[in-house]
């Protein structure tokens, strides 16, 4: 495992490859030999085999379960704007609703995914998107203010962005990004 590290820090990343497999063909079970697996594969921006790691790493480690499941959720998040730099538009929102479902929390996947769904041209199921994170993270509202905004002007409807602003305020009266957005 030492070996693996320092491959790693060195920069030599197939090597540090071959220690951690190494590591876990002699302990299936080692978590931190996993750990820094996922972690070679992020820096690598191998987001499909970092999160395939971080499900090996959940089944294992049931305890800290929900730790995993966001950060299984960010990793799918990664696989989605990964498919939407080459052009894969479904497959990315695709991706990006996994990410949801895995731990609705991952705030970049509401927010990847309302914008994904406005390149396929449906600007009611982006605000969805938008509105949901909104609801599920207020204290985050704010990252989605301006992408609602633009979208109620489209559809013509300004009145709806005050409407959910006010109902935002109403929420959470502590939070003056909902006051500043009217």
């Amino acid at each position: 495992l030492c070996l693996g590290l320092d491959f790693r820090h060195a920069g030599f990343v197939d090597r540090a490859h071959e220690a951690f497999q190494e590591v876990l063909r002699l302990d299936a079970q080692n978590r931190y030999a996993f750990v820094n697996l996922q972690k070679l594969h992020e820096d690598q921006q191998q987001w499909t085999e970092a999160a395939r790691v971080r499900e090996q790493i959940t089944k294992i480690d049931a305890q800290h379960r929900e730790e995993h499941l966001q950060i299984l959720g960010f990793l799918r998040n990664e696989i989605g704007s990964a498919a939407a730099r080459t052009g894969d538009i479904a497959g990315a929102t695709r991706s990006y609703q996994e990410a949801i479902d895995i731990d609705a929390r991952t705030i970049p996947a509401h927010l990847n995914l309302g914008d994904s769904r406005l390149q396929q041209g449906q600007i009611q199921a982006a605000i969805d998107a938008w509105e949901t994170l909104v609801r599920t993270l207020p204290d985050r509202a704010y990252l989605a203010f301006e992408r609602l905004e633009r979208a109620y002007r489209t559809l013509g409807a300004p009145g709806r962005f005050v409407d959910l602003c006010e109902r935002h305020i109403a929420r959470s009266p502590q939070d003056w990004r909902g006051r500043l957005a009217l």
